[in-house]
This record gives structure tokens, C-alpha cells and sequence, in this order.
């Protein structure tokens, strides 16, 4: 008898399970719940249906919209693109899907949806095919007090017979870029930029201990240069409807910099010591090469990127992953990661990457970003970040404000970065005619505050 009640009960358990999956069932709990607009009851009423194989349109459309006035749209989107596939002539349903694209920062699925779809509808959602996505212009300025320290840095004493410093000041510079999209899903960019350095050289030595005068002079020099810089990048993104992305980017740098010359010479032995030149501008031209593959998926967008660039006349290879974060469901919240590896003419360096960003209101949200590591020669977005700077970049933190007015976008930022400069100064041993001087080279850290204002037309 006990045998035939668990029976009975393990019977009447099934029918009531398959009764709570059913077609009438499922349909009936999903519209009450999307009535109460119930996101959580109804997620879990969607989950169990799809899991036994219960799919119908409605019920993809209720999920969709509740989780759609939640501002959830990475879960909206799957549950508008099974919709659509059910009835791809439905005017909510496209409205829906196209709005969830935008949304999730889908630019390519919603325009492409839009494209395909009725003029009737690009009018409606605004839809218009554009012969150029943006114009950005941008001009900046780097203020340190680096170049006032290397006027008043004594080079030499007692135990040091010469020395020599370059020191970088205030930089000034900006740049032009353009975007373009060709057929929805290839993306052109284009960019020029140019910036200008003050620099200060100087080289302090002794006379007696250099060719061993009896009388006690230094000799001094000091000049100052404007060096310049010029970039021309390109680049080509193409956004696959599976959200696979493919980047590919080059850059031409044309850099003006200024090095050391041992230039000292005696006119004669007997009488003094002439100075002849201690410093000399270099220009290098260089080349940059990078290719970018990503996947958006939901929530997420993880990235691989490696580049090889020549700058400076040295080779550099670098391998960086990335990935892209999106915890609410939409775009109003977002941030990514990034990590590193560089080899600088067989030198190791890493940089470590992280970015926030939080939409305030419709016109106005910002970015934060912070960066450590050995910046040396790094480069970023396909090479249109560039840290070709003559002085290291240790650590790099910045704040973007985004304003919008209707099609024109602008953006303050200020930016503090913690750089690296040296100098070298000579020690003397030995007697005449063994004489050694041996270079010593001192480091230290200076900041480079940097505020820039920039101008978007989005067309």
C-alpha cells in the first residue's frame, strides 16, 4: 500500500510539472507577470519555458519589453532577435530590436536593421545614411615645471668634472580626425596631428680637471630648441552581425628630437678650452602597423591586439589584451581593462589600463582613466594613442567631461602624468695620462598636467 501512494504521488508530481510548462500555462503566468511589468518573476517563467522547449513570439515579447523598461537591454536583445526571426514584419518588434541595438552600443545591427527596413521606419527612428559619421578637433597643452629645474640644476662639484641634461617643458600641440562608415559595418578613421616641445640643453664643465689647467674655470652652454612632432594615422574596423570585430590600423610619425654630442675640443693646449657644441636636433621617421580582434558578446567585449612600430629607430613589439564591460545591461555604466606587453628593442615593459564611465543624463557623462607602467613607446586604439615621448610615462591618470548640444559634442579633459627625466654627470679617476671619467647617471620624477578641449560634429 505504502509502494502505491509514493506511486501516486511521483505520478500526480509529473502532471503537475508538465502542467506549470505548458503552452496555456506558460502564457497565462508570463502575461500576468508582464502586466505587473514582474522582471525578476518573469526571467525565471521565461527560463523554465525555453528550457523545456516552450518558445512562442508573446512570450519573447514580454521578456524583451519588461526587461527593455528595466534599461536591461543586453537581455532585452536576444529576446527581440528570436522575436523578429518569428515575425520579422511586426512594426514593435523591429522598433524594439533597433532601439536595443543603439542602445547597447550596437551601431552597426541598428543601422543595418534600419537600411533594410521601410523608409517609412528610418524616418520614424531617425534613420538617415550619413556620408560622414564625425569631425573631431582637439587642441591641448602639457605644463610642467621641468624645464625651469634644468636651468637651475648645477651640474657639476666636488665630485663631478662635467655633465649634461635635456629637459623637456611645456608641449603644445592637436589634431584633426575624421570617421566615415561605408555599408554600415566598415569603419574608416583618419587622423593628423602635430605638437611642438620646448626643450632645454645644457652642459657644465671644468677646466682644470678636464686637460688639467691650473687655473679654476668652468665652461658652460646652454640652448633651447622647439622640437616638432607630426602624425598621420588610419585605420579600418569592420563589425560582423555575430558581433566579431576585425581592426587594422597604420601610422606614419615624423619626430624632431634633440641628443648629445661629445663636442668639446682644445684650440690649445697651453691657453683655454673652447666649446665647440654639446647637443644636435635628430629627426626620425617611423612607421607603426597594428591588428585588433574582438568579439561583443553579452555584457562583455573582450579584445587582442598586437603592433609593431619602429619609432625612435628601434623595433617594438607589443601584444595587449583588453576587455570591455557593460555590468548594467546598457551603456550607462561601462568600463574596460587592459594589459600590456611590450618588447622595446629586446627591453621588457608592461602596462596595466583601466577605464570607468558613467552616463549622468542624456548630454553630459564622463570617462576616468588611469594607466601605470613603463609607457615607453606604447600605443593604444590601433596607434591612435601614442606615448612616443622622449621622457618615460610612468603613470598616466585622466578625466573626460562629455557634453552634447544637439549634433555637437564637447569634451574637457585634464590629465596628470607622472614622467621620467634624467641627466648624467662625469666622475674623474686616474692621473695624466690615465684619465677616466665615468658617467653617472642621476633619474627623477616630474608632473606634466595636461588639459585639452575637444569638438565632435556628429553628423
Amino acid at each position: 500500500m505504502r509502494y502505491l501512494i509514493v506511486f501516486i504521488l511521483i505520478i500526480s508530481n509529473v502532471t503537475f510539472s508538465q502542467e506549470t510548462v505548458s503552452y496555456s500555462s506558460i502564457d497565462s503566468l508570463s502575461y500576468s507577470e508582464y502586466l505587473k511589468n514582474d522582471f525578476k518573476a518573469l526571467k525565471e517563467t521565461g527560463r523554465k519555458a525555453l528550457k523545456e522547449g516552450i518558445d512562442f513570439y508573446d512570450l519573447r515579447m514580454r521578456l524583451g519589453i519588461v526587461a527593455y523598461n528595466e534599461k536591461n537591454y543586453e537581455y532585452s536583445l536576444k529576446h527581440f532577435e528570436a522575436a523578429f526571426a518569428m515575425n520579422p514584419a511586426n512594426e514593435i518588434v523591429q522598433e524594439y530590436l533597433y532601439y536595443s541595438y543603439l542602445f547597447t552600443g550596437r551601431t552597426e545591427n541598428s543601422n543595418a536593421l534600419a537600411s533594410s527596413l521601410s523608409l517609412e521606419f528610418q524616418k520614424k527612428v531617425g534613420y538617415t545614411k550619413k556620408k560622414l559619421d564625425s569631425i573631431i578637433l582637439s587642441g591641448g597643452t602639457y605644463i610642467n615645471s621641468n624645464l625651469k629645474a634644468g636651468q637651475d640644476r648645477s651640474l657639476i662639484g666636488p665630485s663631478y668634472v662635467s655633465g649634461n641634461s635635456i629637459s623637456s617643458g611645456v608641449t603644445n600641440g592637436g589634431g584633426l580626425v575624421v570617421e566615415n562608415t561605408f555599408g554600415n559595418r566598415l569603419h574608416f578613421y583618419n587622423k593628423v596631428a602635430g605638437y611642438q616641445t620646448n626643450v632645454f640643453t645644457k652642459y657644465e664643465a671644468t677646466y682644470k680637471d678636464l686637460i688639467n689647467f691650473s687655473t679654476d674655470r668652468t665652461l658652460k652652454s646652454e640652448k633651447k630648441y622647439n622640437n616638432l612632432q607630426y602624425q598621420y594615422n588610419t585605420g579600418l574596423a569592420y563589425q560582423f552581425n555575430n558581433g566579431l570585430l576585425i581592426g587594422l590600423g597604420g601610422a606614419f610619425f615624423q619626430t624632431n628630437t634633440t641628443n648629445f654630442w661629445s663636442t668639446i675640443g682644445v684650440s690649445n693646449p697651453n691657453t683655454k678650452l673652447i666649446y665647440i657644441d654639446s647637443s644636435i636636433a635628430v629627426n626620425y621617421s617611423n612607421y607603426l602597423g597594428s591588428l585588433s580582434i574582438g568579439k561583443r558578446m553579452k555584457y562583455i567585449f573582450p579584445q587582442l591586439t598586437g603592433t609593431y612600430s619602429n619609432l625612435y629607430g628601434t623595433n617594438q613589439y607589443q601584444g595587449e589584451v583588453s576587455i570591455s564591460y557593460f555590468p548594467l545591461g546598457n551603456i550607462k555604466l561601462f568600463g574596460n581593462t587592459s594589459f600590456a606587453y611590450i618588447d622595446n628593442n629586446k627591453v621588457a615593459q608592461n602596462v596595466f589600463c583601466q577605464k570607468i564611465g558613467y552616463v549622468i543624463s542624456k548630454n553630459l557623462w564622463f570617462e576616468a582613466k588611469y594607466s601605470k607602467g613603463n609607457h615607453m613607446n606604447y600605443m593604444s586604439s590601433l596607434g591612435f594613442t601614442s606615448y612616443n615621448t622622449p621622457d618615460v610615462v610612468l603613470q598616466n591618470f585622466g578625466v573626460d567631461l562629455h557634453f552634447t548640444i544637439k549634433k555637437l559634442e564637447v569634451i574637457f579633459s585634464y590629465g596628470n602624468q607622472i614622467r621620467e627625466g634624467n641627466y648624467t654627470r662625469y666622475s674623474k679617476s686616474g692621473t695624466i695620462p690615465t684619465v677616466f671619467y665615468t658617467p653617472v647617471i642621476t633619474k627623477y620624477n616630474y608632473i606634466n598636467n595636461n588639459i585639452t578641449t575637444t569638438l565632435k560634429w556628429n553628423f
